[in-house]
């Protein structure tokens, strides 16, 4: 996968942190407290994470919800 291809399909924390207007402390908060609902990848060696650009403008959407009920709605999205 090319630097141009994962940057279209994958978005930095801080990205998505300017997106939803929210700082990088608060991110962090978030994530720590199960606050973000998509799952960070890791892509290659010790490179930073990344999220699915898709799956973050759905979860965007959807309201920013918690950990929790976002991988439910999900599960359930996938059974139907």
């Amino acid at each position: 996968m090319t630097i141009a291809e994962i940057s279209a399909e994958f978005l930095r924390a801080v990205d998505i942190q300017r997106r939803i207007g929210i700082s990088p402390t608060s991110w962090t908060r978030w994530i720590r407290e199960g606050r973000v609902g998509p799952l960070a990848v890791h892509i290659g060696g010790g490179g930073p994470p990344r999220y699915r650009r898709e799956e973050i403008e759905r979860w965007i959407d959807a309201g920013c919800p918690n950990r929790v009920t976002w991988q439910e709605a999900n599960r359930e999205a996938r059974t139907r």
